[in-house]
C-alpha cells in the first residue's frame, strides 16, 4: 500500500509538471500568434499610408507590403493558434489526470489507466511538436503571397 501511494505521488508530481508545460507552451504559441498578427496589421497599414503619403515612391510601400505578406506567411507555416489550441486541451486533459489521482481512490489497475491516459497525452504533444512546420499548404500560400506582392510592387514601379 505504501509503494502505490509513492507511484501515486509520483505520477502527480510528473503530471503537474507537465501540465505547467503545456500551459507554457499554450501561453507561447497564443503570444506569438498575437504579435505576430499586429505586426502584420502594422506593416499593412504602414504600406497604406506610404503609398498614400509618398504615391510617387513606391518602394516605401512595397517594403511594407513585402513585410506584411511575410508575416502573414509566418502564420500559415507556423500555425501558433491551432498549436495554442491543442496545448489548452493537453493541459486539460492533465487537469483531469491530477484530480482523479487527488480525489479517487485509486487501485493498482486504475493507476495502470491512469498511467497509460497520460502516456498517451505525451504522446499526442509529441506528435504536435514534431508535425511538420511547413505544410504543402502553407508552402503553396507562402508562394500565392510572394507573387502577389512581387506583382503589386512591378505595378507601381511602372
Amino acid at each position: 500500500m505504501n509503494e502505490e501511494l509513492l507511484d501515486i505521488k509520483q505520477l502527480q508530481k510528473i503530471v503537474e509538471r507537465s501540465t505547467t508545460d503545456y500551459e507554457d507552451l499554450r501561453k507561447l504559441n497564443q503570444r506569438l500568434g498575437i504579435g505576430i498578427g499586429l505586426l502584420g496589421i502594422a506593416l499593412s497599414l504602414g504600406s497604406t499610408v506610404s503609398g498614400i503619403l509618398r504615391p510617387n515612391d513606391a518602394r516605401i510601400s512595397a517594403i511594407f507590403g513585402a513585410g506584411a505578406a511575410a508575416t502573414q506567411a509566418i502564420l500559415f507555416a507556423y500555425p501558433v493558434d491551432k498549436r495554442a489550441r491543442v496545448y489548452r486541451i493537453l493541459t486539460a486533459r492533465n487537469k483531469n489526470i491530477a484530480v482523479d489521482l487527488e480525489f479517487n481512490p485509486q487501485s493498482s489497475e486504475q493507476l495502470q489507466k491512469t498511467l497509460q491516459e497520460f502516456k498517451l497525452i505525451r504522446m499526442e504533444a509529441a506528435k504536435e511538436e514534431s508535425s511538420s512546420v511547413y505544410s504543402e499548404d502553407a508552402v503553396k500560400k507562402l508562394e500565392d503571397l510572394s507573387q502577389a506582392v512581387n506583382a503589386k510592387h512591378m505595378n507601381q514601379v511602372k
